[in-house]
C-alpha cells in the first residue's frame, strides 16, 4: 500500500539529522540505508523531490541539505507547530484530512492517543456547536464570525492559539441536546444557549470571546444545563392544556363570527324574492317596469355573492391561523400532542360546520336568481307563447 505524501513527509522527517521547515519544504541531511533508499525512491515518485538522490550511494553515506516538498494544502498539511496548523487555511472550524505536527511528531492518520490532537477535535466540536445555533454566520478569507441577535447582538469570531486549546468533557452530550439534532424543545433549546452565551462573552472583547468560552467550558455547559432544567421544571401540560383551551375558545368565536356577520343581510333573501314576485308585472313583451325590477334584481345578487365571498376568505383565514398554531404546538411537544389534540379537532369540525352554512347561502342566493329569472321571462311572455300554455297545462 503506497504511502500520502503526508505520510512520506512524517516519515522523513523522522529519519533526517536535524531537519528544518522552510516554508514548503524540509530540509536536513540523511544517511542512505535499506530503508532509506526506498523512502527516497517513493518520495521522487510523489514528485516530492528533484531526484532519486540515494542513486550510487553506498550504505553509511549521508545526503547533505536533502530538500523535500511538504503537502500545505486543506486535505493534507505538515505544520511545524500547532500554531501552524492553526493559522492555516480554515483550520480553525475544519481540520484536514491528514496531517502532521512536527514539534510534537504527530501524525493524525496513525490513530495514536494524543492530549492535544484529542484537545483541537474538540475545540472543533465546539465551534460547530456555536455554528449550528447562531442566527447568522460572516465568512471572510479565512475567518468565521458567529452572530446571535437573541437576547442581544452578540458577535463570536471564532479564532485560538494552541494554548487555548482544552478538554471539553460533555461536549457530545451537550450537542446532541441543543445542537440541529434536539429532539424536545428545539427552539428553547438554542434559546438557552443565546443567553448563557450572552451572559458569560457579552462583555468580552470580541477576539477573546471564543477563548473565553473555552477555558470556561465547564461552567458554560452547567449552566445551560440549570437553565434547561429551570425551563423544564416550569412547563407543564396542565398549563399546555389551559392556553390550548383558551385558543380554542378565541378561535370557535372568531368561526362563528363569520356567519353571524352576515346573518342580517340574510333575511334580505326571501323578503327580494317576495318583493320580485309581487312587483313583476304581466306584459307581451320586457316592459320597462319589469327590466328595472329584474336590474334591481341583479344588483342585489351581486352584492349578495360578493359578501358570501368575503366570508369565505375570512373563515379560510381563520382556518389558516388555526393549522398555524396547531402545527407550532405539534413543533413544540410534539411528544404530549395527542394528549391535547381533541380541542383542534373541535375546531376543524367547527370550520367544516361554518363552511357547510355558508355554502347553504351561497345556494340560496343563486335560487333566488333563477326564480327572479324565471319570474320575469313569465311575466313577460305573452299568454300565448307555447312555454307558458305547456306550463300552466302541466300545472
Amino acid at each position: 500500500m503506497s504511502l500520502t505524501k503526508t505520510q512520506l513527509a512524517a516519515k522523513v522527517y523522522r529519519q533526517m539529522i536535524e531537519p528544518q521547515l522552510n516554508g514548503a519544504s524540509i530540509v536536513g541531511n540523511i544517511v542512505v540505508d535499506v530503508d532509506s533508499r526506498q523512502l527516497l525512491a517513493d518520495l521522487a515518485d510523489a514528485q516530492m523531490t528533484l531526484e532519486d538522490v540515494s542513486e550510487g550511494q553506498p550504505d553509511g553515506a549521508v545526503v547533505q541539505q536533502l530538500e523535500v516538498d511538504v503537502p500545505r494544502g486543506l486535505s493534507n498539511f505538515f505544520a511545524k507547530d500547532w500554531d501552524d496548523l492553526l493559522q492555516s487555511h480554515k483550520f480553525l472550524t475544519i481540520p484536514p484530512d491528514e496531517f502532521y505536527v512536527a514539534a510534537d511528531d504527530y501524525l493524525s492518520s496513525e490513530g495514536k492517543e494524543f492530549l492535544t490532537a484529542e484537545r483541537y477535535k474538540s475545540t472543533i466540536a465546539l465551534a460547530q456547536l456555536i455554528q449550528d445555533v447562531a442566527d447568522f454566520k460572516d465568512i471572510s478569507d479565512d475567518e468565521m464570525k458567529c452572530i446571535f441577535l437573541q437576547p442581544a447582538k452578540l458577535e463570536i469570531l471564532i479564532t485560538y492559539s494552541a494554548k487555548d486549546l482544552r478538554s471539553t468533557p460533555g461536549l457530545d452530550e451537550l450537542a446532541e441536546e441543543f445542537g440541529t439534532s434536539a429532539k424536545k424543545h428545539k427552539d428553547q433549546r438554542k434559546v438557552i444557549l443565546k443567553v448563557v452565551l450572552n451572559e458569560m462573552l457579552g462583555n468580552v472583547r470580541e477576539e477573546n470571546r471564543f477563548s473565553q468560552l473555552l477555558s470556561e467550558f465547564r461552567e458554560f455547559k452547567r449552566r445551560v444545563q440549570d437553565s434547561y432544567e429551570l425551563y423544564v421544571a416550569e412547563f407543564s401540560f396542565e398549563k399546555v392544556l389551559e392556553e390550548v383551551q383558551a385558543h380554542k375558545l378565541d378561535y370557535t368565536i372568531k368561526l362563528n363570527k363569520v356567519f353571524s356577520d352576515i346573518q342580517n343581510q340574510l333575511l334580505a333573501v326571501p323578503a327580494a324574492l317576495i318583493l320580485i314576485g309581487g312587483q313583476l308585472k304581466e306584459s307581451n313583451g320586457f316592459s320597462w317596469h319589469n327590466v328595472v325590477i329584474m336590474f334591481g334584481c341583479l344588483v342585489f345578487v351581486v352584492f349578495m355573492d360578493l359578501l358570501v365571498r368575503n366570508q369565505y376568505n375570512t373563515l379560510n383565514a381563520v382556518h389558516s391561523e388555526i393549522v398555524a398554531q396547531e402545527n407550532n404546538w405539534i413543533r413544540k411537544h410534539d411528544d404530549i400532542y395527542d394528549r391535547f389534540a381533541k380541542p383542534y379537532a373541535d375546531l376543524e369540525k367547527r370550520y367544516r360546520h361554518q363552511k357547510y352554512l355558508i355554502r347553504i347561502v351561497d345556494v340560496l342566493v343563486a335560487c333566488t336568481f333563477l326564480i327572479a329569472t324565471a319570474l320575469f321571462f313569465w311575466n313577460s311572455t305573452p299568454t300565448t307563447y307555447w312555454l307558458k300554455l305547456a306550463v300552466m297545462k302541466w300545472v
